[in-house]
């Protein structure tokens, strides 16, 4: 098939049907062959030079995504062409000529490769991003932004290209995703993971909470509470965000319940961590903390975390030192005794 198609490199229903056969045989073919990477070449520059109107250039990047889908390797493999190449696909991603399916098929493919090759792609950044601005947001598009903001999170893993997406817009189209795709759980984990991965940057957080973050992660909590990832990226980044000022902190607060909820609905190991990390930080603050202790319910997820996991050392600590943060509110000891506290303390 391959020495077909490199023979007869300008016969488009030759490229068409090979492509698509190699689509469909992808599951069966051996991933780490030079052939199949020598495939990956072959399409990404038969890709390059066809029109992406064709049905030959969305049969190629198919074949495309199906290979790099294949290995760690493959993605490399396409990673790794030359810059010129890859600005040339996703310059479709800004074309009016190209329809959404196919640039649904673009961005999938990049959110493929990025997850293994973030580091070396960040240039494509801008592209994506400006795509996203101009792209109607409804139910038609949601597979598209999703495909997109996961594009995004998988750059913000290398914090080199922190700068480089909010240079470019990232955040405030991220924060549109979330205000538009209320309705999409795979959109709002995608959006929330991106941020939350760019929150890891002390410098971005400030950045982040202007262009509207925290609001947006507030309301992506609301909107997806049976979904474990939104709750729990979600968290994440507010859990960094608290750092930066009181405000956020108190907006955190007042907006505990959501914490409290996702506790109780989720048994992710990562969200109870950080719902006890939560609880820990929010509890250094006088303010925040004369709020928490007004309301039962910080006393009962405590217990609650306390008791179910009791081998877990860093919800341990983190309760502990929230216990110990409470506990300096003179008011408090007694309702801490009734609660049974001290029996857990103990053990």
């Amino acid at each position: 098939v391959l020495f077909s198609l490199q023979t007869h490199p300008v016969n488009l229903r030759i490229l068409e049907s090979g492509c698509d056969l190699i689509q469909r045989l992808s599951p069966m073919l051996p991933s780490r062959q030079p052939e199949v990477r020598s495939a990956v070449i072959l399409f990404a520059n038969s890709a390059r030079s066809l029109d992406a109107s064709t049905k030959a250039y969305h049969a190629c990047l198919g074949a495309l995504l199906s290979l790099c889908q294949l290995s760690d390797e493959n993605k490399h493999e396409f990673a790794n062409c030359r810059d010129e190449l890859h600005n040339d696909i996703c310059q479709v991603l800004i074309s009016d000529a190209s329809d959404l399916e196919t640039k649904e098929l673009i961005c999938e493919l990049y959110w493929c490769v990025s997850s293994v090759a973030g580091s070396t792609l960040g240039f494509i950044a801008k592209k994506i991003i400006d795509s996203m601005k101009y792209l109607p947001q409804n139910k038609q598009s949601s597979n598209y932004f999703e495909a997109a903001c996961g594009t995004l999170t998988n750059l913000a893993l290398d914090p080199e290209n922190h700068m480089v997406l909010v240079d470019a817009g990232a955040l405030t189209q991220i924060a549109n995703a979330i205000q538009s795709f209320d309705f999409s759980d795979a959109v709002l984990s995608a959006s929330c993971t991106a941020l939350a991965n760019l929150s890891t940057s002390s410098c971005i957080r400030s950045a982040i909470i202007s262009h509207g973050g925290v609001s947006a992660l507030v309301e992506s909590m609301k909107s997806a509470p049976t979904s474990a990832e939104v709750q729990g990226e979600a968290s994440r980044a507010l859990l960094n965000l608290c750092d930066v000022s009181m405000e956020v902190r108190k907006v955190t607060t007042d907006h505990l319940f959501l914490f409290f909820d996702a506790h109780y609905r989720h048994d992710d190991i990562i969200l109870q961590e950080i719902v006890s990390s939560m609880l820990s930080k929010l509890s250094k603050d006088g303010v925040c903390r004369k709020e928490m202790i007004s309301t039962s319910r910080t006393y009962d997820v405590l217990v609650r975390l306390f008791k179910l996991h009791p081998s877990n050392k860093k919800i341990q600590k983190t309760s502990l030192l929230t216990l110990r943060n409470v506990s300096t509110e003179s008011s408090i000891t007694p309702i801490l005794l009734n609660r049974g506290f001290l029996p857990l303390v103990v053990s």
